[in-house]
C-alpha cells in the first residue's frame, strides 16, 4: 500500500499544533492585566485608578481577572473550570448549555449545525456577552457609597426582600467568589506541584474558599461605586478569553448576535488565521505558554520591581 506522507503529515502536525487550554488562559489573563496598571488609556482610567488604589485592591481584582477568564469554559463538561469547581461546575454547566441550547434552536440559520455536538463555543462564547457583561457591572449597579453589606443591614429585617429586589450585586458578588475561588486555585497550582507541598495538599480546598471568601467579603464591603469595578474585572477576564479562543481551532461567533447572511449562519466562526488558525495539540501550546510565561514575569518585574 502506498504510503501519503502528504496526509500523515498533515495529522501529524495537526495533532501537535497547540490550542488554548486553562493555563495558557491564566497566562494571558496574567499579561493584560500587568499590562494595563500603568497604561495611558483614557477609556479604562477609573478601573486602573481603582486597581491601584493600595495592594488589597490589586490582589483582589488580579484573582477576579485571572479566575473570571476560566468562566467561559463552564459550558464545556471537560474544562479546567467545570472540572475544578466540582459538583457547582456541574450545575453551572447545565444551567449555561440549556440557556445556550435554546438560543441555538431559535436563532439558527440554515447552514448551522442543526445537531452541534455540545453548546461548547456558542452563546457563552460571544464577544458580545463578554462586553455584556462589562456594561451589566457598570450600568446595572447603582453607583452609591453606601456597600453592600450596609444595604443587607439596613433591610435585616426582611432579607428575602433585600436579595430579590436587587439582584445585580448579588449576581456580581457570585461571580466575584467563583472567580476568586478559580483564580486562587489555578495561580497556586505549579507552585504546589513544582514545590512538592503535598503536605498541605488536603488544606488546598480550605486555602481556596478562605481565599475566595475574603475577595468577596471585601467586595461587598466597598461602595457599590466601587463594587462596579470589581465586576468589570469579571468581564474583562471572561472577554480575555474569547478573544483567545478566536485565534483557535474552534473559534467563536465573533459578530452574535448579528447574523452572518452571506455565510447562511447566525453561529458563524470564522477563522481569523485561515490555515494557521490554532489546532489543539501540544507543541506549539507549550511554546506559547512559555513564551507567555517569560512575558509575565518581564511584565511582573517591570511593575513592582522597575
Amino acid at each position: 500500500m502506498e504510503y501519503d506522507v502528504k496526509s500523515k503529515s498533515k495529522a501529524y502536525f495537526e495533532s501537535v499544533r497547540g490550542g488554548f487550554g486553562g493555563l495558557t488562559h491564566v497566562l494571558i489573563a496574567v499579561a493584560v492585566f500587568l499590562s494595563i496598571l500603568d497604561a495611558p488609556l483614557d477609556i479604562i482610567s477609573d478601573f486602573i485608578e481603582f486597581v491601584n488604589k493600595d495592594w488589597l485592591f490589586l490582589v483582589c481584582a488580579f484573582l477576579v481577572v485571572v479566575g473570571a477568564s476560566l468562566l467561559p469554559d463552564l459550558d464545556n463538561d471537560y474544562s479546567t473550570a467545570t472540572l475544578q469547581l466540582g459538583l457547582f461546575g456541574a450545575i453551572v454547566k447545565t444551567f449555561m448549555q440549556t440557556i445556550s441550547y435554546a438560543f441555538y434552536s431559535v436563532t439558527r440559520l440554515k447552514k448551522d449545525d442543526p445537531r452541534p455536538k455540545s453548546m461548547h463555543r456558542k452563546l457563552f462564547h460571544a464577544p458580545a456577552f463578554g462586553v455584556g457583561l462589562i456594561c451589566f457591572a457598570y450600568f446595572g449597579l447603582d453607583p452609591s457609597e453606601s456597600s453592600y453589606v450596609d444595604y443587607l443591614v439596613s433591610n435585616k429585617d426582611d432579607l428575602f426582600y433585600a436579595l430579590t429586589s436587587d439582584v445585580a450585586p448579588l449576581i456580581c458578588l457570585v461571580l466575584i467568589y467563583i472567580s476568586a475561588w478559580l483564580g486562587v486555585n489555578n495561580l497556586t497550582y505549579w507552585p504546589f506541584r513544582l514545590l512538592k507541598l503535598n503536605s498541605l495538599r488536603r488544606y488546598k480546598q480550605s486555602l481556596f474558599v478562605l481565599v475566595a471568601g475574603g475577595v468577596t467579603y471585601f467586595s461587598a464591603t466597598l461602595p457599590l461605586s466601587d463594587l462596579r469595578y470589581m465586576g468589570i474585572a469579571i468581564g474583562l477576564g471572561y472577554l480575555i478569553h474569547i478573544l483567545a479562543d478566536a485565534f483557535t481551532e474552534g473559534s467563536v461567533p465573533v459578530i452574535y448576535p448579528i447574523p452572518a447572511f452571506w455565510a447562511g449562519k447566525w453561529w458563524w466562526n470564522p477563522y481569523i488565521l485561515g490555515p494557521f488558525q490554532i489546532y489543539t495539540g501540544g507543541v506549539v501550546n507549550k511554546v506559547i505558554d512559555i513564551a507567555l510565561l517569560a512575558l509575565d514575569i518581564y511584565l511582573a518585574l517591570n511593575v513592582f520591581l522597575f
